[in-house]
């Protein structure tokens, strides 16, 4: 796609006031300052390392892999995404905004889920456990937590923030800009909570997963959408903003708000599929606990019958031999029988109900 560069003209130089132009390396050392990012990296580093003390001092142990998860990747790209070169030119190029929002909204949180805050807390205890232990067990934090709750939840963010008033009102207004961001930050925890086991088991059952996967593949369609439409927009869609800009250098605004259409689209599908794979696995784990608690709760049934050895007994059977016989009828057929569909076993079935019932037809 050709992307034409505006020039600059000396009236255009006099009215804009923004980053000098893009280029590499150069823009790879220029930083901005973002405050509220700041303030939410360092209060969620802070409550993280504190709960980590917690835990510890309380003799607990704490993988190192999920606290390296929240802190470096997690703390760091949301960091980046408003400090560095992303944030720098935030405001002055369409397609980097872009490249912002999905850092915020699909890339951070997931690693920051994946370090397990509110499990942590959780295991430390006290009233901070306590209160986690409570919001988990809350019916909103159920719906949020919820697999299906996500995939529905990110085409509607994105909708917001490009095609309302949030587009240009974040653009003009930096604390406006602020204020989506961490919103962003959040929004993208709570659509990753099902896929680090963040829900409490709440609602990770085979059935809620699959429909998780259900709408994960929906919304692998349905991200597609906005891209396509900002890529095939032939206006613009803040254009009051962009068009005040007088950006000297780079892309028109039309062609960088089809450059960014672009990413949003591309970068978008691509990153629903680590989700699908991610919820994939966590369905396979889900349906193996659910499978050793059936059989934990038919051993227990088992075990729970009256005995067998003394109506063997009475029988005049050997003690012990009814119980035999019972775990053997409580056997999956396809332990004792190769043959496939149990044809052996329903044969001998067969066998045994002509001779107790001799007179009926076989």
């Amino acid at each position: 796609m050709p992307v034409t560069p505006t020039v600059p003209s000396p009236a255009a130089l006099a009215a804009y006031h923004g980053p000098p132009a893009f280029g590499w390396p150069s823009a790879a050392g220029r930083w901005t300052f973002d405050p509220a990012l700041v303030v939410f990296a360092a209060l969620a580093a802070a409550g993280y390392l504190l709960a980590l003390a917690r835990v510890r001092r309380a003799g607990g142990r704490w993988p190192v892999a999920r606290t390296l998860s929240f802190l470096v990747p997690g703390i760091g790209l949301a960091v980046l995404a408003g400090l560095w070169w992303v944030g720098v030119y935030a405001r002055v190029l369409f397609w980097d905004f872009t490249v912002q929002v999905i850092l915020l909204l699909l890339v951070a949180p997931i690693f920051l889920a994946f370090g397990r805050p509110l499990t942590l807390v959780a295991a430390g205890g006290g009233r901070s456990g306590r209160f986690v232990d409570r919001v988990r067990a809350s019916g909103p934090f159920r719906i949020a937590s919820h697999p299906a709750f996500g995939p529905l939840l990110v085409p509607v963010i994105v909708c917001a923030v490009y095609f309302t008033g949030l587009l240009a009102a974040a653009q003009r207004d930096a604390g406006v800009a602020e204020i989506i961001q961490v919103a962003l930050l959040l929004t993208g925890f709570v659509v990753a909570l099902p896929l680090a086991g963040e829900d409490a088991g709440t609602s990770t059952t085979s059935l809620a997963i699959a429909g998780g996967m259900f709408f994960g593949v929906l919304e692998l369609l349905l991200d597609a959408v906005p891209g396509i439409f900002v890529r095939l927009r032939h206006g613009l869609l803040a254009p009051g903003y962009y068009a005040s800009l007088h950006r000297p250098w780079g892309p028109s605004p039309l062609n960088d708000q089809h450059v960014g259409g672009t990413i949003l689209w591309t970068v978008a599908e691509v990153v629903d599929l680590p989700f699908l794979v991610l919820l994939v696995r966590r369905w396979i784990k889900v349906d193996a606990q659910e499978a050793a608690r059936v059989d934990r709760e038919l051993d227990a049934l088992t075990l729970a019958q009256p005995a067998f050895a003394a109506s063997s007994s009475a029988d005049g059977g050997t003690p012990g031999a009814g119980a035999a016989e019972e775990a053997e009828r409580t056997r999956p057929w396809w332990e004792t029988d190769a043959d496939y569909f149990g044809g052996s076993r329903a044969a001998q079935f067969r066998r045994a109900g002509a001779e107790r019932n001799p007179t009926e037809p076989s």
